[in-house]
């Protein structure tokens, strides 16, 4: 009986832990992004000698290990945060400047990009509002980070990859979530880099995604240390695990950054020209959309918050 009751009072600390970890990613993140090199803080499992622990603590992600010595007192990253465990994770991340052939009806996971223009992703999945079809995506490959008016045609293959205007085209942008750069004077959150584009027609384009050869089977919520895949434009196929979830992360766009909540990060999965790939677990249902990354980590938006903000629905069949 005291061996049930250990193991309930156990789970319920383990829940409480979980809980408060991410109330600090959520709210109380500028205690560690204030710091010299920090750039996000999520809720993941601490790493001894290599080995996953599983035990629960703040993942901080670094852009660059720093020795202590080289550091000033307030840009130490404590053992522990308000008796909570952190981790300290090399990983820059960045917003990257082959399913690269033209292809009808076109799949998710191939070359997309706007007209006339370099910016190269790849399609998510097909999503619907009741009445039309859309390719998702990001918005800075089909928009180019909020500069592009409803309406741009959207090419398969992208400039980039061949495709040609007029020829090529095979939706036009359709909503953008638009991405809100802060400043000393005023701060500015973001959940997620998304767009949509209609589809020419219906029949251009199949809910597949290349390679594994089915649609999205549906929706699912993250987990930690959860295995997931991707299917984008540079890298094919790619396998990972997640690291850390709710994580809150400055993201750099050029010159300028924006502050990102909720993500999810990932053990490295994906290059250059693979944003707005769909992440998803090994069941095939959907968990996030690939926002950027760097040689040691990737960014994902919740695909919850994707399909809540842009008000749509994955197309499963």
């Amino acid at each position: 009986m005291n061996f049930i009751k250990n193991m309930y009072c156990n789970k319920c600390l383990y829940h409480i832990l979980n809980e408060r970890i991410n109330y600090i990613c959520k709210n109380e993140y500028e205690f560690f992004l204030n710091k010299v090199n920090v750039v996000g803080v999520g809720l993941g499992y601490k790493t001894i000698n290599g080995i996953c622990s599983y035990i629960p603590c703040i993942k901080v992600f670094v852009s660059n290990k720093i020795n202590f010595n080289n550091l000033s007192n307030n840009d130490l990253i404590p053992s522990r945060y308000k008796g909570i465990q952190t981790d300290v994770v090399k990983a820059n991340f960045s917003i990257p400047y082959y399913l690269t052939a033209k292809i009808r009806p076109t799949l998710c996971g191939y070359s997309v990009g706007p007209e006339k223009s370099t910016k190269t992703g790849s399609i998510g999945c097909l999503v619907t509002d009741g009445f039309s079809r859309f390719l998702l995506g990001n918005n800075h490959v089909f928009a180019k980070t909020n500069s592009l008016e409803i309406g741009t045609p959207i090419i398969q293959p992208s400039y980039e990859d061949k495709g040609k205007s007029k020829v090529d085209v095979v939706a036009n942008l359709a909503k953008i979530i638009p991405i809100k750069f802060g400043s000393i004077l005023k701060k500015e959150e973001n959940y997620v880099d998304c767009a949509i584009a209609r589809l020419t027609e219906k029949s251009i384009a199949s809910p597949k995604i290349a390679i594994i050869d089915m649609p999205p089977r549906g929706v699912t919520t993250p987990k930690v240390n959860q295995l997931v895949k991707k299917v984008g434009r540079t890298t094919g196929i790619s396998t990972g695990r997640i690291l850390a979830i709710n994580t809150t992360q400055k993201i750099e766009y050029g010159i300028r950054s924006a502050l990102f909540k909720n993500q999810i990060v990932t053990t490295p999965m994906a290059e250059a020209g693979d944003s707005g790939a769909l992440l998803l677990d090994y069941n095939n249902y959907a968990v996030g959309l690939l926002l950027g990354g760097s040689e040691l980590c990737s960014i994902y938006n919740n695909i919850n918050d994707v399909l809540s903000l842009l008000s749509v629905a994955i197309i499963t069949s």
